[in-house]
């Protein structure tokens, strides 16, 4: 008996490139979740959908073309200015407390990031990372990068309580876009500049409904901007 006809689905090349570079290596027991973000700004910045903002100031968020690369740009043109953006889209990050028989085991959220001038960046309450709504450096529930004595760091908060570590290694050039990366999973979060894992906290890890945030203030009669791209954001059950 003839065979009917071979029906093939369409193979997307950037659906294939983005799994790969989400979950690494296949493997039978990996399953890669919904993407909760990404966004590479190849048009004006959406703040309906994609992204909420906490401005003061004459603090900004808007896209930028430099050098043919779209970006994000938080821009604080003024002294003592605020640019913060948070994904409006919130997710339950995997706890401590969470076992096998949780669906999603980990949550990531990696991008590219230049900061300017960092010495006129408020240390207190510059923030990159997987924070409850809007928080800053100086709020409690956040896992994030932040500045300290004009230093890269990590910070985990679970209500009130902090571990703060430095980021030590190879020397990171902080005006130079660089590739940053937060895991979080079982109680644990992993820290990444440029697929070199820096810093592991297992304590004071938050377990509230948190968003994918960065933001900088400016310190007094100076300015300051952080810019962005490529930043994305998903679950996975490993």
């Amino acid at each position: 008996m003839a065979e009917g006809p071979v029906i093939r689905q369409p193979v997307v090349l950037n659906d294939i490139l983005r799994n790969a570079q989400a979950t690494g290596p296949a493997t039978a027991a990996s399953f890669q979740g919904p993407m909760l973000l990404n966004d590479s700004f190849t048009v004006a910045v959406d703040t309906t959908n994609v992204w909420a903002t906490s401005l003061g100031g004459t603090g900004t968020f808007a896209r930028q073309v430099v050098s043919g690369r779209p970006l994000a740009r938080l821009d604080c043109p003024a002294g003592a200015d605020k640019a913060l953006c948070y994904s409006l889209k919130p997710f339950q990050p995997p706890g401590a407390a969470s076992t096998t028989q949780d669906i999603y085991q980990r949550v990531t959220m990696e991008w590219l990031m230049a900061f300017t001038s960092v010495a006129n960046i408020d240390n207190t309450q510059m923030v990159a990372g997987l924070n409850a709504i809007g928080a800053e450096r100086s709020d409690i529930n956040v896992a994030c990068f932040c500045l300290a004595s004009d230093a890269l760091n990590t910070v985990t908060d679970a209500a009130g309580a902090e571990t703060v570590t430095v980021v030590g290694g190879d020397a990171i050039t902080l005006t130079n876009f660089n590739r940053y990366k937060i895991v979080m999973r079982n109680g644990t979060v992993e820290f990444w500049v440029n697929n070199t894992l820096r810093n592991t906290h297992t304590a004071n890890i938050l377990a509230v409904a948190t968003q994918a945030t960065i933001g900088l203030r400016s310190e007094a009669a100076v300015t300051a901007r952080l810019e962005f791209t490529d930043i994305r954001c998903w679950l996975s059950d490993t």
